[in-house]
């Protein structure tokens, strides 16, 4: 029996965290008893090379941006070998709030795209069966910003002018020719939490 890969990648307030912890429950209700349970997992993660990244991502640890990008693509490998492939194998949907995805539109200043898009193929050859990109307005993120504050994140900090330039990229990212295979569903509106759980477990 082999289970579901999906994935969930945006910028920060796009509302990933919550709608995958919300995907996450309502799937194990709707197929308790039925199904394997739904597994979620966080990247970068909390442990292990993880938990470097969230240093440096919190302003706690430096880092090159070379460095970075092969901690990020560590991680992302090693989650896939040990945790992904093994629940797969046991047929459980696996959920991901964040995958390489993040690392081609945030490292790309530093590395052409083009090459994150061909370390991403010699590495983890095997893509999700579907990648769900939370994009809803920039004006809708930050007014969840000023809601909440601004995030403890090298990246999604609030500057209006990095945000746009972010979610453009994550736009760009269905039409690059190197992501023909990958399955991509781009959420570019403003979605309550219960209106994309109406139009995303229907699927699963």
């Amino acid at each position: 029996m082999t289970g579901k890969w999906i994935v969930f990648d945006g910028v920060g307030c796009s509302g990933k965290s919550t709608l995958t912890k919300a995907l996450q429950t309502a799937y194990n209700q709707k197929y308790e008893g039925q199904r394997p349970p739904a597994l979620l997992f966080g990247l970068p993660r909390r442990t292990g090379l993880g938990a470097l990244l969230r240093e440096f991502l919190a302003g706690q640890r430096a880092l090159s941006e070379r460095a970075l990008i092969a901690l990020f693509f560590a991680d992302f490998c090693d989650c896939y070998q040990t945790e992904i492939q093994p629940a797969l194998s046991k047929g459980h949907l696996v959920i991901c709030d964040r995958w390489y995805y993040s690392t081609f539109v945030y490292q790309c200043d530093d590395l052409p795209v083009e090459n994150l898009f061909t370390i991403a193929e010699q590495l983890l050859p095997h893509v999700p069966d579907q990648t769900f990109i939370l994009n809803p307005p920039v004006d809708t993120i930050l007014e969840r910003l000023k809601l909440r504050g601004a995030l403890d994140d090298r990246y999604d900090d609030g500057d209006q002018w990095r945000l746009f330039t972010y979610h453009t990229r994550y736009n760009e990212l269905r039409a690059k020719q190197k992501l023909q295979k990958h399955s991509f569903q781009v959420f570019d509106e403003t979605f309550t939490v219960s209106e994309l759980l109406s139009k995303i477990l229907p699927q699963l």
